[in-house]
């Protein structure tokens, strides 16, 4: 088979890698011990910049306070009384404010600003600040001093990459099937996907937007004209090309 059409072949099966939106999810794990009145956190990755859009989600899954230096009292559901454990969203940019909120725990007298964030660099950050540790009721011993508090969380975060020129069905591809679909709306208006310069049309301009783009991501590949291309021909000549034995 010739390298240009095992080339075009390829192609057209496998995925363009840019279509992958490099979603990250981050495990926070803090303990703040008595006497301290700031912690902060930072992710140890970030997300890619410059996509259209993220959404977020994040979950506070244990609070754990440890008194008398040994026992340890699950608080969570104390403290999830008067403080929203969880939360989803979407944001357009970065920097973006996943949780900013006031945690004044009466049962234990515990008190903090909680801030979580992802900054302009794309890490995610946590600030725990204006600390004050209350108590905690253990069995037998009544009310104790907290001497720890330990907190876990999940973040998770996924950007959109913005749209491909090109890329006419919405799949994440340039290829021929977006092709397909600038034949058939050719001569449409309006908001149609096909029209690739925005301006109310399809026409042989929508073509070249997506010449160009195909024409980029594969490059070893000979672009072809609107009026020889059929994913029919491409499907059954990739197929007898597959099947040809040398004698």
């Amino acid at each position: 088979m010739p390298m240009r059409v095992t080339a075009f072949c390829l192609a057209m099966l496998l995925p363009a890698l840019a279509g992958a939106l490099n979603p990250v999810s981050w495990s926070l794990d803090e303990t703040i011990n008595r006497g301290q009145t700031s912690k902060f956190w930072t992710s140890p990755t970030s997300i890619d910049l410059g996509l259209e859009s993220y959404s977020y989600d994040y979950e506070i899954t244990r609070v754990e306070a440890t008194v008398l230096s040994i026992v340890t009292v699950d608080v969570t559901d104390q403290i999830a009384q008067s403080f929203d454990l969880t939360g989803s969203g979407g944001a357009p940019t970065l920097p973006a404010t996943l949780l900013d909120a006031s945690l004044n725990d009466a049962s234990t007298g515990t008190m903090a600003d909680v801030l979580i964030y992802v900054d302009s660099s794309g890490f995610g950050r946590a600030d725990f600040t204006n600390i004050v540790l209350g108590t905690a009721n253990v069995p037998i011993f009544g009310n104790r001093n907290i001497d720890s508090i330990r907190v876990e969380a999940t973040i998770t975060l996924s950007g959109v990459l913005p749209p491909l020129p090109g890329d006419y069905n919405g799949d994440g591809l340039v290829n021929l099937v977006d092709n397909g679909v600038w034949r058939s709306s050719y001569g449409a208006t309006g908001d149609q996907p096909a029209d690739g310069n925005h301006d109310g049309k399809v026409d042989a301009a929508d073509y070249t937007v997506w010449r160009d783009a195909f024409a980029a991501r594969f490059s070893a590949v000979a672009v072809p004209e609107p009026t020889t291309v059929t994913l029919v021909l491409l499907a059954s000549g990739c197929g007898l090309l597959g099947r040809r034995r040398f004698l």
